[in-house]
């Protein structure tokens, strides 16, 4: 072996030496063995197990020179010994150039005679030298050298044999240690609440702590990847076998949410997370993964969203609720600066006004109640109350919303009193609601039956009625705040979803229930208010009432019935009352069609339009604007988009068919304001979409513009 060589392979052969744990070791008798042996063999007194290290040779062991001792490399025979091919010999070094300056020559140990056999391990690596030393020159013969080599090979067989031991007793270490390792972590895993998967680098599943198999019910040690696969929803098993064969093509953690199928039979959430163990070089030699059940955490996340999405449609109908009763009442005030001296035409405003406000105080009202209610601040004013009272006030609370629609009232009362401990005020109102909403959600000329009877100690009242029912889905949320059955633009009925919610509070606050059943949409309603009877209250069977077949019992004279809407203007405009003078003259008198369910608003803006000098035909009814259209074309129709039947934007679809309507102008006047409101207007057809109540200057601009436009 040349030293050039041995330099290209300097690094391997030093891995070699550290990795067999000799350097700075104590004394060996097992090596020790063989120098002493080397010694009496060459009659010579210094053998040496010499190993080479970067920087120096160490003695492992030593006859006489002390064991442990080390020189510097680059002075060391030894050096020169691990670049011969097989023996390295010097026979005087005093005479040898290579060495007749060298401090171990000139000093102790006075090296005149060296000869090394060099320590090769089975990969060719040359550690070190079994050598021996005299002071004066000399020369082995062959049968010597011979020996001294295969002295150094036993060396290379002992230390070869004791790596075996080591290694071996590493093994079997590393092997209890893993054993303890993987009970640890089996103990750790059961432990956890999460379940615990691991796969092979390959992705082949192959562990799943206790919590997999309490979780999915299969039987403990069942698990593979094709049934890690198979308990997942069917719906999701494409999308979780993509995202696991990307993470495994692109040792990419995995993490994703799906549905697993508990031992139940119900599917759950669950968030699945795997991350690569790698190696030293950073190969990946395993997966370990979790499943973490986050059903309660997805159903809270649902019922929030579900929230904000009842708080911003309750926000948005609060608005137009709002709105509406607003655009007549600045419509009025606009007509009453153009004809301050017309006392007819400020009679009606005035009373508009009224209307409008009382509509207005009535919201208010709502929505300060539910607030009192929620926080704490409504106290109950507890009384003997005769349930009969009740129906008769709520009855006479909800008289004009009732025969507005022509319902009948069908009555089943207990035959004698009905004594609860309460609020009179309060139950009246709670029976109102839920009498308003019958009315309000049965269609014209339907039928409401109202029943009260004492049951197990308790007054019941029921409310049913045939009208649009409740949606199963919405069933649990029905006394919720803010609930209201899905909402389209053609919702006549008004409401802010908060009366059932208000509903439920005061029935509580009475030590009461109430409760809610529906077949389904379409199919009518049942709402149920049970309350404690005071002490001494008999059970008394129901019986129909002698007034059952009158649309409602007579009004009592002392409950003042509010008034009824005004009747629908009829077409055209002479049913208005005669307009003064245009404040400022119009380019040309326009036809305008105004199409509101609002008759206050309708009215009101009819007699401003007319007073600005158009020709005006105002509809409460889609339909029948339809077929003015069709009989009578205008040149601007004025819509609100929440009519009863057909609404609005349907209404404005059907009047762009019409080719006579093609270049009118269509304007949206509606208490609906949001983006998307606008968005569906233009989709729709309208030209312009004004949010209620109308800036008037904004109004007189828009048709000033269709007026020059026609002149």
């Amino acid at each position: 072996m040349q030293c050039l060589n041995m330099q290209e392979t300097e690094a391997r052969r030093l891995r070699r030496l550290h990795r067999l744990g000799l350097l700075d070791t104590e004394a060996e008798s097992v090596l020790d063995n063989f120098t002493q042996l080397a010694a009496r063999l060459t009659g010579l007194p210094i053998a040496l197990i010499s190993l080479i290290d970067s920087e120096r040779q160490w003695f492992k062991s030593a006859i006489g020179l002390p064991q442990g001792a080390q020189t510097p490399r680059d002075i060391a025979f030894c050096h020169h010994a691990i670049c011969s091919d097989a023996f390295f010999e010097v026979e005087d070094a005093r005479q040898d150039p290579r060495f007749a300056d060298n401090p171990l020559v000139r000093g102790d140990p006075h090296i005149a005679y060296y000869a090394g056999a060099p320590l090769v391990m089975p990969g060719g690596e040359r550690i070190g030298t079994l050598c021996v030393i005299g002071d004066k020159p000399g020369r082995l013969d062959a049968r010597t050298r011979d020996l001294l080599v295969a002295l150094s090979r036993g060396i290379v067989s002992v230390l070869l044999l004791r790596e075996s031991e080591r290694d071996l007793g590493a093994r079997v270490r590393a092997e209890r240690a893993l054993q303890e390792s993987e009970a640890r972590f089996r103990t750790i895993a059961n432990a956890m609440p999460q379940m615990v998967w691991s796969t092979t680098a390959q992705g082949v599943h192959d562990y799943f702590n206790e919590r997999w198999y309490d979780f999915t019910g299969m039987p403990a040690g069942t698990g593979d990847s094709a049934a890690w696969l198979e308990v997942h929803h069917p719906d999701d098993r494409e999308q979780t076998q993509q995202a696991w064969q990307h993470s495994l093509a692109h040792g990419e953690p995995y993490e994703l949410e799906t549905r697993l199928r508990h031992r139940s039979g119900e599917y759950r959430w669950v968030l699945g997370r795997a991350l690569p163990a790698r190696g030293e070089e950073g190969e990946i030699l395993r997966w370990m993964g979790t499943c973490t059940d986050i059903q309660d955490q997805k159903r809270a996340q649902e019922e929030l969203l579900e929230s904000n999405r009842r708080k911003d449609e309750f926000l948005a109908m609060l608005a137009h609720e709002l709105r509406n009763p607003l655009a007549p009442i600045s419509t009025a005030a606009h007509l009453l600066r153009l004809a301050p001296a017309d006392p007819q035409r400020v009679l009606r405003a005035s009373e508009l006004i009224g209307r409008q406000v009382a509509h207005m105080t009535e919201l208010v009202d709502d929505l300060l109640d539910v607030s009192r209610v929620t926080r704490g601040l409504v106290r109950i004013e507890h009384e003997p109350v005769d349930l009969h009272q009740v129906v008769h006030d709520a009855l006479e609370q909800t008289r004009p919303q009732i025969e507005a629609r022509q319902h009948q009232v069908v009555l089943e009362l207990a035959p004698a009193p009905v004594r609860v401990d309460g609020d009179r005020v309060r139950l009246v109102q709670v029976l109102a609601n839920l009498l308003g909403n019958a009315a309000k959600y049965t269609p014209e000329g339907g039928r409401i039956q109202v029943r009260l009877r004492c049951e197990a100690g308790q007054g019941v009242l029921e409310v049913q009625d045939n009208g649009s029912g409740i949606d199963a889905d919405l069933m649990p949320h029905v006394f919720d705040l803010f609930t209201q059955a899905k909402r389209t633009p053609d919702r006549a009925q008004g409401g802010l979803g908060v009366g059932l919610a208000l509903v439920k509070s005061l029935v509580d606050l009475h030590g009461g229930r109430v409760q809610a059943s529906s077949p389904g949409r379409g199919l009518g309603s049942i709402f149920t208010v049970c309350l404690p009877l005071t002490p001494g209250e008999g059970m008394q069977p129901a019986r129909p009432s002698p007034e059952a077949q009158a649309p409602l019992p007579p009004a009592a004279p002392s409950v003042a019935q509010a008034p009824s809407q005004p009747s629908p203007l009829k077409a055209p405009g002479p049913a208005l009352s005669p307009a003064p003078a245009p404040a400022w003259p119009v380019e040309r008198p326009l036809r305008i069609l105004v199409v509101d369910d609002n008759v206050d608003a309708g009215e009101s803006l009819g007699a401003w339009l007319q007073a600005e000098g158009h020709a005006v035909t105002v509809k409460t009814d889609a339909l029948e604007a339809l077929q003015e259209a069709r009989r009578a074309p205008a040149d601007v129709y004025v819509l609100d988009i929440g009519l009863p039947g057909m609404d609005g934007n349907a209404l404005a679809r059907h009047l762009r068919e019409d080719p006579r309507n093609r270049q009118a102008m269509l304007i949206a006047l509606t208490g609906y304001g949001q983006a998307q409101d606008i968005l569906r207007s233009r989709e729709a057809g309208f030209d312009h979409h004004f949010v209620k109540p109308a800036d008037p200057l904004r109004l007189e601009a828009v048709l000033g513009s269709v007026g020059a436009v026609s002149a």
